[in-house]
């Protein structure tokens, strides 16, 4: 159940970011450049989101960890 709790998170966090470049092209073009940085900042955030989630996801096929997920409580 671990893997695809963070299989799930890394999905959306990649729809979210096919998203975020989209609203960015769209600011962009026009000339909204308060919403194009806001824009920004939420797709560094969702990197980092997508890295801890791959970084989970490695843990847990390398590691065969049962009891932990990361930085969810034990389970």
């Amino acid at each position: 159940m671990d893997k695809e709790i963070f299989i799930l998170l890394r999905a959306q966090a990649i729809e979210a970011f096919k998203f975020l470049l989209v609203a960015r092209e769209f600011a962009t073009e026009k000339g909204l450049h308060n919403d194009v940085e806001r824009i920004n900042a939420s797709i560094v955030e969702n990197k980092h989101i997508m890295s801890l989630a791959n970084h989970q996801l490695t843990d847990l096929k390398e590691a065969g960890v049962t009891k932990r997920i990361g930085f969810f409580e034990t389970v």
